[in-house]
Order: C-alpha cells, then sequence, then structure tokens
C-alpha cells in the first residue's frame, strides 16, 4: 500500500528543513513504514489531555555547547485551534532549542496535523529560528523535557 508521509515527519530528524503543505514521501511497504514511525518516537508524557512523544532522532544528543536541539509531538485527546477558529488540528510537532546550562527552552519550528495519525496530511507549518529562548518553567511540560533531554 502506498502511504504518503509529510517531509515534515522526515525533517524529524533534520536541522534546518523547511517544508511546505505539499511536499511528500512514499513508502510502499506499510510494515516497514509502521517499524520506521515506531523506531523514531517514544512516549515521553501520557497526561490526562495529550500523549507527549519524544523523537530518537541523533539529532538530540547533547552538543558540546550545552544545547539540544529535539523534536516532540503532541497527540490530543480533542481538538485545538490556534488561534481560536483559525486552523483546527489534534497533534502538532515541535522542534526545540533546549540551553542545558542556563536551563532555557524555544521552540524553533512547528507542525500540526489534523489526526494524532503518523500519516495525516499537514494543515499547517512554521519556522521560528529566532524565537527568544526563555526560562524552563519548574514542574512543566519543558521541564521534564529539559530533564530528558540534558540527562
Amino acid at each position: 500500500m502506498k502511504r504518503r508521509l509529510a517531509t515534515a515527519l522526515l525533517c524529524l530528524s533534520l536541522t534546518g528543513c523547511v517544508v511546505s503543505q505539499t511536499d511528500s514521501v512514499s513508502v510502499n511497504d506499510e510494515a516497514a513504514f509502521k517499524k520506521y514511525i515506531a523506531s523514531e518516537w517514544q512516549l515521553g508524557l501520557d497526561l490526562e489531555t495529550v500523549e507527549v512523544y519524544l523523537s530518537k532522532a541523533p539529532a538530540n544528543y547533547l552538543k558540546a555547547d550545552g544545547s539540544v536541539k529535539m523534536w516532540v509531538r503532541y497527540h490530543y485527546t480533542t481538538e485545538q485551534a490556534l488561534p481560536p477558529g483559525w486552523f483546527k488540528y489534534r497533534a502538532a510537532a515541535y522542534e526545540y532549542g533546549i540551553n542545558c546550562r542556563e536551563a532555557e527552552v524555544r521552540i524553533t519550528f512547528a507542525s500540526f496535523y489534523p489526526s494524532t495519525d503518523l500519516n495525516a496530511e499537514l494543515v499547517r507549518s512554521t519556522s521560528t529560528p529566532n524565537d527568544p529562548l526563555r526560562p524552563v518553567i519548574p514542574n512543566s511540560i519543558d521541564s521534564a523535557l529539559q530533564k530528558w533531554a540534558c540527562k
């Protein structure tokens, strides 16, 4: 079965990847596709309203300067809207930049999907490479991501 996968998912392991809504790749073997996805993501947090999956991509490893770039995928239990009324989504993937030494975080890329199916068509994407670093708030999802990424 031919599957379409938004290039954004393949870009999850790459730094500086920019995608549009129409970019896609084909995966002909459904079993191989499922194996690829399972090998790339692990459940990090299972909360009442969202499941947070962490990318296992090599780009996630701690760099000499104490920084980490990592991809995180959120699967929401209910439909989300951003901003209210603009567009709706059930899953989002974010590229986080984390400064482990200063406990700061920023989102540099975001993509949004209408369902939690990893084959879902991309609804919207945005790149924010100059988003300023912000302090990690204790006991937040960002705090949990920082602890995982900077260990």
